[in-house]
């Protein structure tokens, strides 16, 4: 009876695809955190692959934590910013695909070219 062995197994991600929620483009700080595992408990790294959507919209993702943080760029709709992330554990990697809602800031006014701000200090 022979017990089975993952030898260097890859990491599992336990963030759920898809979106990871909201948040407005004026916020700062800390927004998300995404986690993946490893069977053998070796250490996780966090990359964005296939583009530079995040740090494109001016976040940035944490390599070693999976803390996705930053002062989003504003925007002044309802913007959905979709990328794939990568956990690597030693020369395995798992990619998942996820989302973000960027919503425009919480005192976004517009730019005022459709009349209806006064912007007199």
């Amino acid at each position: 009876n022979k017990s089975i062995h993952n030898v260097n197994a890859s990491p599992v991600w336990t963030t759920a695809s898809g979106s990871l929620g909201s948040i407005a483009s004026n916020d700062t700080g800390n927004h998300f955190t995404v986690v993946a595992t490893d069977p053998e408990g070796d250490t996780i790294s966090y990359t964005e692959t296939g583009g530079s959507v995040l740090s494109g919209q001016n976040l940035t993702l944490n390599s070693s934590t999976g803390v996705i943080s930053g002062d989003p760029t504003d925007v002044s709709s309802d913007t959905t910013l979709s990328f794939t992330l990568r956990a690597t554990s030693g020369s395995n990697t798992t990619d998942r695909s996820f989302s973000i809602l960027l919503t425009p800031p919480t005192n976004y006014f517009g730019d005022g070219s459709d009349g209806d701000l006064d912007t007199t200090p």
